[in-house]
């Protein structure tokens, strides 16, 4: 899927926002960057000076660093999160009561868990008893629920011993 700027003009009343902080791994950083029509975008600086003012220079400087320097570890961390997925959607798919669709974007996983009713409380027992941290899919609405949001996003070896984790719970739960 390309850029809707590739099917725009200059004239056109388009904004594009975006953010470094998942495609550069600087969440929480606040950074990101508006391409739209010159009038809008002078309307737009003026709200954000009143609200926001302007990021950290800091934070400037490690945006701009990852604009110049960034694309190799993108690389990377694309070729290991689609490393991570893959292996994940296996282990989900091998669990009892679990469907699981396979996610093209982001580092997450949204598996449905057969006769799971509350979500929150199925995270918060799998935190207490496992150690695993997953979110709760009532977090994310109402459809969400009877289903968990898995971050694959970690090291593998921390991603192995989770899914294990997972797995024992979830079969405890199926018994």
């Amino acid at each position: 899927m390309g850029s809707i700027l590739k099917l725009c003009t200059r004239e056109d009343s388009v904004l594009v926002v975006q953010s470094f902080s998942k495609s550069y791994a600087m969440t929480g950083w606040r950074v990101g960057w508006l391409v739209a029509r010159k009038d809008l975008a002078d309307r737009a600086t003026k709200l954000n000076e009143f609200i926001i003012s302007c990021a950290p220079s800091f934070a400037q400087r490690a945006a701009e660093s990852a604009l110049e320097q960034g694309e190799e570890a993108i690389r990377e961390m694309l070729e290991l999160y689609k490393g991570n997925r893959d292996f994940c959607l296996r282990v989900l798919r091998r669990m009892e009561g679990v469907t699981v669709p396979e996610a093209d974007g982001a580092f997450y996983l949204f598996p449905r868990i057969e006769g799971l009713a509350d979500s929150f409380e199925f995270c918060k027992e799998l935190l207490r008893e496992t150690g695993v941290g997953l979110a709760p899919g009532v977090a994310f609405g109402e459809g969400g629920e009877g289903c968990v949001r898995v971050c694959y996003a970690v090291e593998r070896a921390v991603l192995e011993r989770a899914m294990e984790r997972l797995g024992e719970f979830i079969g405890r739960q199926h018994r």
